[in-house]
C-alpha cells in the first residue's frame, strides 16, 4: 500500500470498520472513528476545467467481492491486490507516495445511512496527515453501483508534490451497504486519468454481501494468495534460553524453555526435541546424564521428568514414580543422579528421594526439619545429602535426621545456591557473599574467589579443583590450592537484569566445561579455547502474553521482552523487535495488543502507560501527562472515538488525551477489577473478576453475579460465550448454559477455566485455556489440542486468528517455557 495520505489508509479502515467484514474475537459492528478527527466541512473551491477526456484505458474481466457485496472490472494493466471488501489498483510505474491508486472498499454498515456522513469522514481525515495540504470541492451528486451518491475532488500537495484526485461514496439505504472508491495521482496525471476512473466507478455493480462467519482479523486485508505451510503445529520458540546442561554420549545437551538441545561439540551442529519429538512440554528446566539403572539422559520438565530412548530417538517416562510423588506431571527444576546409592533426588516442595531400585519415595520438607521446602540444589557425599536452601542456609540429611547449618551455628552466610563436593570430602557451596567451605566440621567464607562477590553454580572436578560461576561475570576454575582462579571466562551480559548466568557443567573426564546464558546459548569451553553454541530463534523470548494484526497482516507478538513484528507468510524472514524506547516503546513488557480503527496498534505493559504504533511512528500515553491510572487489561473503540479500557481500577473513557470517566464499584460494576470489553450496540458490555455488566450513557446494568468473566463474544444470533473461570458459558435472555467445562486438575499448570474466546472465518470457536485449546463448529461438540499434540504449554496467554484461519497461541511465563505456536487446520 502506498504511504502517502494517512487518511487515505484511514478511508479503507472506516470502510472496514463500518463493513464488519469478518467476525471478530470480540465482534464489534461500530463505525471506526478517531480521537482526533476534525469536523470540518468540505472546503468549496471552484471545480478545476477538465481538458478534453483522453480515452478510458481498457478494462479486465469481473472481480467480486463476495463479503464487501460488489464487482468491479479493474484497469487491465494494473495490479490489483486485497479482497474481503477492499482492493487496490496502481499501476506498475505507481509513485509510492502519489500513486497512481484506485481504491474500492465495500460491504454491510451499521449506524451511518447518509452518504454526506461517510464522505465528511474523509475529508475530516485530510486534516490530520501534517504531511499533506489538500482541499476538496463542494460534494456534487453521483452514480455507483447503480445506487446515489455524492463525490468529490481534491486537489493540493503531498510531502511538497502537486496532486489531484476524486472520492466517491455510496450508501444503498434498504440494505445498510456502503461503496466507496478513492482516485489519486500527480496533479499532471489526474486530467488523462480521470476517464479510466470513471470507467472502474462505472463498472461497479452491488449485490447481497455474503456475512463471513467471523475472524479475528476483522479489520485486516484478506491474503491475496493461499498460505504455502503445511498442516499442523508450527513451532516458534528461543532454546538458546539455557536452564541446565549435561554431557552425555560426546554431546552437549542443554535443557533449554524451548525443548531439549544436543550439541555436537566437533561440528557445531545440533538436534532439538521439542513436544513434537514426545517432550511433555517446550519448558525443560533441569538434565542429567545418569549411567544407571541405564546409561540415558533424565530431563525435568514443566510435567514431570522424561527419559531419552537412544535406540529410538524419542522421550518416555524416566522411571514409574509413585503417585504421591507428583514426579509425572509437576515442574521439576532440579535433580542429582545418585547412582551409587541407586538413587534420583530431587529438589521439589524439599528434598525428594526416589529409590530406582525398589519403587519406594520419601520426601523431607519442612515438616522432617528442612529450615524451608524451598531447595536451590543437592549434593551427595557418601549417604549424606547436602541441600542448599537459597536463605535459610544448607541441610545434611542423613536418613531421617536433618541438620541445619546457619549464621546462628557457624553458618558464615545464609545464603546458599550451588553445592558440590570434591573428591576429599570437602562440601562447597556457593553463597551470596563468596565460596563456603566445610571441612572437619568447620564452614569457612572464601570472599572475591576470582573477582565474583558471589558464587551460583558449583561443580568439583575429579583432580579437586571446582569451576564455580557468578550470574553476570562468567566462570573460573578455582584451586583450593592456591586459593586462585587457575583460568577464567568472562561473560558478557548484554541486557542487565535479563542476561545472565543460569547453568554449569562439566564433562567426565574434565576435558570440557560449559556454561549457559538466558538468552545467549551455550560457551563451550576446551583446550582453553571458548566456542558459542547458539541456535538461530528469531521468537525473543519464550513468554508469549498477546498476539493481533496489523491492517496489513503483519502480526505483533507481545512477550516480557518487547513486541515483535512478523509477517505470517514470511515467517522465517527478519522479525523486527522493539523494546523498551524513551520514544517508543514504553515498557518491555508487552502484555496486551490491540488495534484501534485508524490501523494503529495499542500496546500495554506493566504500567498506566499505553505506545501506540502506527505508519507515522510510535505515540505514548502515561499517567502523567494523560491521567491513566492503571494498566489497561482490555481495550475497545466506540464509534464516537472514545477509547474504553478496562483496568483493574476500573472501567475507564479515554479521548486520546485525558481520562473523562471513570466507573467503578460505586457505580455498580461488581467490582473496579476488569479482565475484558465488547462493544455493544450503543452500549459496553464489561466483564469482570466477580460479573458481567453492561455499561451504557453511564448506566450500570448488572447482568451477572459472581463470575470471573475473562473473554466475551457474540454469536451470529446475539447471545453471548463468556470465558470464564468454569469454562465456557452461554449466555441469553439472563440465562446460562454451560457449553465446555473445564474444570481445575492439580499440578503446576493445572489451572481451570476458558481465558480467551475466538472464531475463525468458518465459524469455528477456539478457545484458550489452562488446559490447551478446545475448538467446536456449533459450541457443542468439543476436541482439544495439548502439548501431547505439539503445544509448547498447556496454559494459553494469548489465542488469535488471523486472516489466513490459522491459529496463533501464546504461552509461557517469566523464565517458562511455551514460545508462539502456530496451528493451522
Amino acid at each position: 500500500m502506498v504511504r502517502s495520505l494517512r487518511w487515505i489508509t484511514v478511508l479503507l479502515v472506516i470502510a472496514l470498520g463500518l463493513a464488519g467484514c469478518g467476525g471478530a474475537a470480540q465482534p464489534t459492528a461500530t463505525p471506526a472513528a478517531t480521537p482526533t478527527s476534525v469536523a470540518a466541512a468540505p472546503t468549496e473551491v471552484p471545480a478545476t476545467p477538465e481538458p478534453t477526456a483522453a480515452p478510458a484505458a481498457e478494462l479486465g474481466a469481473e472481480q467480486r467481492s463476495e463479503e464487501g457485496g460488489f464487482s468491479f472490472k479493474p484497469v487491465a494493466d494494473f495490479t490489483v491486490t486485497g479482497d474481503g471488501g477492499v482492493y487496490m489498483l496502481m499501476p506498475a510505474n505507481a509513485d509510492p507516495e502519489q500513486g497512481p491508486i484506485f481504491m474500492i472498499a465495500g460491504g454491510p454498515m451499521t449506524g451511518v445511512t447518509d452518504p454526506a456522513e461517510l464522505l465528511k469522514a474523509v475529508i475530516d481525515e485530510s486534516s490530520q496527515d501534517p504531511n499533506a495540504d489538500v482541499s476538496f470541492t463542494a460534494a456534487q451528486p453521483s452514480k455507483i453501483g447503480g445506487i446515489d451518491g455524492l463525490s468529490a475532488d481534491l486537489s493540493g500537495s503531498m510531502s511538497g508534490k502537486d496532486m489531484a484526485g476524486r472520492v466517491v461514496v455510496g450508501i444503498n439505504p434498504d440494505t445498510e451497504q456502503g461503496i466507496t472508491i478513492y482516485g489519486l495521482a500527480p496533479a499532471a496525471m489526474w486530467a488523462e486519468l480521470s476517464p479510466t476512473f470513471d470507467a472502474v466507478q462505472g463498472s461497479i455493480t452491488l449485490f447481497e454481501p455474503v456475512k463471513a462467519a467471523g475472524s479475528s482479523a476483522s479489520g485486516v486485508s484478506a491474503p491475496t494468495t493461499p498460505l504455502d505451510a503445511e498442516p499442523g503445529v508450527h513451532i516458534y520458540a528461543n532454546a538458546n534460553f539455557v536452564q541446565d546442561i549435561a554431557f552425555f554420549d560426546g554431546k552437549v545437551w542443554a535443557a533449554t524453555l524451548a525443548g531439549v538441545v544436543a550439541w555436537d561439540p566437533a561440528s557445531g551442529t545440533s538436534v532439538r526435541y521439542t513436544t513434537l519429538q514426545g517432550l511433555p512440554s517446550l519448558g525443560t528446566y533441569a538434565i542429567e546424564a545418569c549411567p544407571a539403572p541405564d546409561p540415558t539422559v533424565i530431563v525435568g520438565t514443566e510435567q514431570g521428568i522424561v527419559a531419552y530412548n537412544p535406540a529410538s530417538d524419542s522421550w518416555q517416562p524416566a522411571y514409574t514414580f509413585p503417585a504421591d510423588s507428583y514426579l509425572d506431571t509437576v515442574k521439576v527444576d532440579d535433580m542429582h543422579c545418585d547412582s551409587a546409592n541407586s538413587r534420583l533426588l530431587t529438589g521439589l516442595s524439599g528434598v525428594g528421594i526416589f529409590n530406582y531400585a525398589d519403587g519406594s519415595w520419601k520426601s523431607i520438607s519442612d515438616d522432617e526439619g528442612l529450615p524451608t521446602s524451598t531447595v536451590s540444589d543437592v549434593a551427595v557425599a557418601g549417604d549424606t545429602i547436602w541441600a542448599t536452601t537459597s536463605y535459610k542456609g544448607i541441610s545434611a540429611i542423613q536418613g531421617d535426621q536433618v541438620t541445619v547449618y546457619t549464621e546462628e551455628n557457624g553458618l558464615p552466610d545464609d545464603s546458599t545456591y550451588g553445592v558440590d563436593v570434591t573428591p576429599d570430602g570437602t562440601v562447597w557451596v556457593g553463597a551470596g557473599e563468596g565460596l563456603l567451605k566445610f571441612q572437619n566440621g568447620t564452614w569457612e567464607l572464601l570472599e572475591d574467589v576470582g573477582g565474583f562477590s558471589s558464587v551460583q553454580n558449583v561443580i568439583a572436578n575429579a583432580d579437586g579443583s571446582l569451576w564455580i560461576s557468578n550470574t553476570s561475570k562468567g566462570i573460573c576454575r578455582f584451586d583450593p590450592a592456591s586459593g586462585t582462579c587457575a583460568e577464567s571466562y568472562p561473560y558478557e551480559v548484554k541486557n542487565y537484569g535479563y542476561d545472565y548466568v543460569t547453568s554449569l557443567a562439566v564433562s567426565d573426564d574434565g576435558s570440557m566445561v560449559a556454561f549457559g546464558g538466558n538468552g545467549t546459548g551455550i560457551t563451550l569451553v576446551s583446550g582453553g579455547t571458548a566456542q558459542q553454541l547458539a541456535t538461530d530463534d528469531k521468537l525473543a523470548t519464550n513468554f508469549v502474553e498477546s498476539i493481533n494484526e496489523l491492517p496489513d497482516g503483519t502480526l505483533v507478538i507481545g512477550t516480557d521482552y518487547g513486541a515483535q513484528f512478523i509477517a505470517p507468510d514470511g515467517l522465517d524472514g527478519n522479525w523486527q523487535t522493539e523494546t523498551y524506547n524513551e520514544a517508543g516503546l514504553a515498557s518491555s513488557w508487552v502484555s496486551g495488543a490491540f488495534r484501534a480503527p485508524d490501523g494503529s496498534m495499542w500496546l500495554t505493559g506493566s504500567s498506566p502507560t499505553i505506545s501506540v504504533y502506527s505508519a507515522d511512528g510510535w505515540a505514548k500515553y502515561t499517567k502523567d501527562d494523560n491521567g491513566l491510572i492503571a494498566e489497561p487489561e482490555d481495550i475497545v473503540f466506540a464509534a464516537d472515538g472514545t477509547a474504553w479500557l478496562g483496568t483493574r481500577e476500573g472501567l475507564v473513557a479515554f479521548d486520546g488525551s485525558s481520562v473523562t470517566e471513570v466507573i467503578s464499584e460505586p457505580a455498580g460494576l461488581p467490582t473496579k477489577n476488569v479482565r475484558t470489553l465488547l462493544l455493544d450496540g450503543d452500549g459496553l458490555l464489561v466483564g469482570t473478576t466477580k460479573g458481567l455488566a453492561r455499561v451504557q450513557d453511564g448506566s450500570v446494568e448488572v447482568l451477572l453475579k459472581d463470575i470471573d468473566v475473562r473473554d466475551i463474544a457474540q454469536q451470529d444470533d446475539g447471545s453471548l460465550l463468556l470465558a470464564t473461570d468454569d469454562g465456557v458459558v452461554q449466555f441469553t435472555n439472563g440465562k446460562t448454559k454451560s457449553l465446555l467445562d473445564i474444570p481445575y486438575q492439580g499440578g503446576l499448570f493445572g489451572y481451570g477455566g476458558a481465558n480467551h474466546i475466538a472464531r475463525d472465518s468458518k465459524g469455528t470457536w477456539w478457545v484458550g485455556s489452562g488446559q490447551g485449546v478446545f475448538y467446536s463448529a456449533d459450541g457443542t461438540d468439543w476436541q482439544q489440542l495439548t502439548t501431547a499434540d505439539g503445544l509448547g504449554s498447556n496454559y494459553v496467554n494469548a489465542l488469535y486468528v488471523d486472516r489466513y484461519d490459522t491459529i496463533w497461541i501464546g504461552g509461557g511465563y517469566t523464565n517458562g517455557g511455551g514460545g508462539l505456536i502456530r496451528y493451522i487446520p
